[in-house]
């Protein structure tokens, strides 16, 4: 008995190992030859230190993305881009049903810091000449700009 059921798995295997596609063979490979810009022909979008922010860029090329040709995409704070619309209370784009078509790095709300300016001698773990303290408290981590 044991053995037929045995037989009758390893018979269920081998028929149902067929050869599976993924997605991506669809896609093409196409080379082209053109100028090369340097990183710093960039432009910077949106404001600084905006927390869900969203802005509008066009890109340079047409950009094939799940089967759509786009030359735009918008960009959001919070750490993901989207070739559709984007409010910016986008917190968790890639698990939100009111997005689409998303690239997300972070998937997260991203909170934006407080500023501050202040003097910090080498050697010392003491800051001086603060501008503001509104938002810190003792033992924050401070991230240096």
């Amino acid at each position: 008995m044991k053995s037929k059921l045995l037989l009758a798995l390893t018979a269920g295997f081998f028929f149902c190992s067929t050869q599976q596609k993924a997605q991506v063979s669809n896609y093409s490979f196409t080379q082209t030859l053109s100028t090369y810009g340097a990183v710093n022909n960039g432009s910077a979008l949106g404001a600084p230190f905006q927390d869900d922010d969203v802005t509008s860029a066009s890109l340079p090329f047409n950009f094939v993305y799940n089967g759509t040709t786009y030359n735009s995409v918008n960009v959001c704070s919070n750490g993901h881009l989207s070739f559709s619309s984007l409010s910016g209370a986008d917190y968790g784009a890639i698990s939100t049903s009111s997005t689409q078509n998303v690239v997300s790095a972070f998937g997260v709300d991203l909170l934006m810091g407080v500023l501050i300016s202040a003097d910090l001698t080498t050697g010392s773990n003491t800051l001086t000449n603060c501008s503001s303290v509104a938002g810190y408290s003792v033992g924050d981590v401070l991230g240096q700009v």
